[in-house]
């Protein structure tokens, strides 16, 4: 299952683009806000917000050869990862850490998603919708989109940016709890 989205097309200079986000009627299930600016992540960064049914929009500048982004679910040991790797040029998604995997041996095989993403000036810009086990994400205004399923458990519901050593702003962070659709 996944958000209803309504679909246009955009310009990127010399190629006509499909873009897809989420209906405006999504905005009816929100509830509180949290928002920041000018976050410096060099490793790990807990944001003082915590759900597993909510909207995060992000807006961050890769540097050279990092890998950085965000980890929801988060718990000991356990996440589900969004990034972007520099160096490769892609946005992926990896849930090999996002709980149980054991109860079908194909899902930890298929843990890692990647698909190629160009970096706009300067930044990327991610939308995510997370509802309990479903991650739904918007890249660059939605150029891409990604989904994935995880199971968590109930206590993993942390939020966190990260990078891998290598200094990356977020230049924005809007976090949204949103009303369960189940």
């Amino acid at each position: 299952t996944t958000l209803p989205r309504s679909l246009g097309v955009k310009n990127d200079g010399s190629d006509w683009i499909l873009v897809q986000q989420p209906v405006a009627a999504i905005k009816q299930l929100r509830s509180q806000l949290f928002s920041t600016k000018n976050i410096k992540v060099k490793n790990d960064f807990l944001l003082p917000v915590s759900s597993q049914t909510c909207e995060i929009e992000l807006v961050f500048r890769p540097t050279a050869n990092s890998t950085s982004g965000i980890r929801l679910a988060k718990g000991k040991d356990q996440y589900a990862e969004i990034g972007y790797d520099a160096g490769k040029g892609v946005l992926y998604i990896d849930r090999s850490k996002s709980g149980d995997t054991s109860f079908h041996h194909s899902f930890g095989k298929l843990s890692r998603y990647e698909t190629s993403l160009e970096i706009r000036a300067g930044k990327i810009n991610l939308r995510l919708f997370f509802d309990k086990s479903i991650v739904e994400i918007f890249a660059n205004d939605g150029e891409v989109v990604m989904t994935t399923q995880i199971f968590p458990p109930e206590k993993n519901n942390a939020i966190a940016l990260f990078s891998n050593g290598i200094d990356v702003i977020f230049e924005s962070i809007n976090f949204r709890a949103l009303k369960s659709v189940w």
